[in-house]
């Protein structure tokens, strides 16, 4: 990070970034996203009726479980992963989550994590831990996790409140410094906060 170079062209409004040799960026981002949905749809397409996938923050259902009840979905805690915030009761979605808390290395006392921001092509600082995102799709559901978390709070919530509130939009639990959890108003009978760690509160 330290000799990348990000150089702008004020006529166009585009950026042009240079990175070190063996520098690679990749759609790890949505890769996930897209691996369960098409799991779940090769699923549906040979006859299966209830099925979960798992691939590390990024949960897709098929159905409801075998005995028709809802599927439960823990939402992991940014300040100790072995433990989590909350569960999510949900029934066929996807639930998807970025934070700054898995991937990340520490050089010189500095801590750099994944979720780049596209402005400097450096880690975002901003006041969220995690963005976990509930939708029908699971790629949307993957992008949308990384695009609200570095969008930041406020920021992602008028984005919701602008485009999740429609038909096919999506809802989202937000995880700040202050541990603060943020639901939206869609999930008010489907997330229970269990950790007294954090403080829980809807928005409209």
């Amino acid at each position: 990070f330290d000799k990348m170079v990000l150089t702008s062209f004020p006529s166009s409004g585009s950026y042009a970034v240079a990175f070190p040799a063996g520098t690679a960026i990749s759609f790890g981002a949505v890769a996930k996203g897209c691996a369960s949905e098409n799991a779940i749809r090769a699923m549906r397409n040979v006859g299966v009726k209830s099925a979960i996938v798992s691939l590390g923050g990024n949960v897709q259902t098929l159905g409801l479980k075998p005995d028709g009840s809802l599927w439960n979905v823990a939402v992991q805690d940014p300040n100790n992963t072995a433990s989590y915030v909350g569960v999510l009761t949900v029934g066929e979605t996807a639930v998807v989550t970025s934070g700054t808390y898995q991937r990340f290395f520490i050089q010189n006392g500095k801590t750099y994590h994944h979720l780049i921001n596209p402005e400097t092509g450096r880690p975002m600082n901003n006041t969220l831990k995690s963005v976990t995102i509930v939708c029908s799709d699971g790629t949307t559901a993957d992008c949308l996790s990384t695009a609200m978390f570095i969008l930041g709070q406020s920021k992602c919530i008028n984005y919701w409140r602008q485009y999740g509130t429609k038909e096919n939009g999506f809802d989202m639990v937000l995880i700040n410094n202050d541990n603060e959890v943020i639901c939206t108003k869609g999930l008010i009978e489907k997330f229970t906060l269990t950790n007294s760690d954090y403080t829980l509160r809807y928005i409209e």
